[in-house]
């Protein structure tokens, strides 16, 4: 399953906005401007053939975890999990919370997001509902039983299920996971097809991550939903054709049947 790509309200409550935010970002754009009392007030948006505007640094994502583990967390996102980010830095929990939430672009998070949630509230970890919520480590301790959370510990590299989940289907991670290794680390890619055992692959992003490609990685997970709803108008049957208001149903056994196997990891 995956997220909802209904409409959206603030952050802080059951529902939020799209993956891509406004203001900052990547590709073409518009500029308009309109006058007030106090100035200027400038205003952009992504041309026609753009994906939306991301005012968060995309690349903090891959710093703090390395690609694999940026993968789970994106299929932890699409599984509506209850999702708890937890770090050490105050400003890369809202950080990795928007870069996550934008790479699932088309679709939205709709239910409770509090990139930074404050110690005081961390009863919300006992609702039922799925969630995304960021915590401070110091805040870890005082927290209620996480044993029905994904826990995504940003300053050490990991992110842990607490049973066996549905992961994305073979053929569709491999091929994420090739391009977004080849766009992270196009030298290493090139070393390993001249000389294979050159350099073993690196456990960890590279720190830096050099001049980071934001349009072509965010490309990379929109393919992914290319991928796995190609056949997705052909599972739609209709019910009723020639009313005013057409009635359909979802075939979810055609669906599957057409698609590659997702896989219990």
């Amino acid at each position: 399953s995956s997220s909802s790509s209904s409409s959206s309200s603030s952050s802080s409550s059951s529902s939020s906005s799209s993956g891509g935010g406004g203001g900052g970002g990547d590709g073409s754009c518009s500029s308009n401007s309109s006058s007030s009392s106090s100035g200027t007030i400038e205003y952009y948006s992504a041309a026609h053939n753009e994906l939306p505007f991301l005012d968060v640094p995309l690349r903090h994502l891959f710093q703090c975890l390395e690609i694999k583990n940026v993968v789970l967390l994106f299929t932890a996102v699409l599984l509506e999990q209850r999702i708890l980010l937890v770090s050490s830095h105050y400003a890369i929990l809202t950080i990795v919370a928007e870069a996550i939430r934008a790479l699932c672009y088309p679709f939205l998070w709709p239910y409770i997001y509090v990139p930074l949630l404050p110690r005081l509230k961390l009863d919300i970890l006992d609702f039922f509902q799925p969630f995304l919520l960021g915590i401070h480590t110091s805040a870890l301790s005082h927290a209620a039983e996480l044993a029905d959370c994904v826990v995504v510990d940003l300053d050490n590299n990991s992110v842990s299920f607490p049973q066996p989940f549905l992961a994305l289907p073979p053929p569709i991670f491999a091929r994420l996971h090739s391009q977004l290794r080849a766009l992270l680390y196009p030298d290493l890619v090139s070393l390993d097809l001249l000389v294979p055992s050159a350099r073993p692959a690196p456990q960890s992003p590279d720190p830096g991550l050099g001049n980071f490609p934001v349009s072509a990685v965010r490309a990379a997970f929109l393919e992914v939903f290319t991928s796995l709803l190609r056949t997705f108008r052909h599972s739609v049957v209709p019910l009723k054709k020639h009313s005013r208001e057409p009635l359909v149903m979802f075939r979810k056994d055609v669906f599957l049947q057409s698609n590659p196997p997702m896989y219990s990891a």
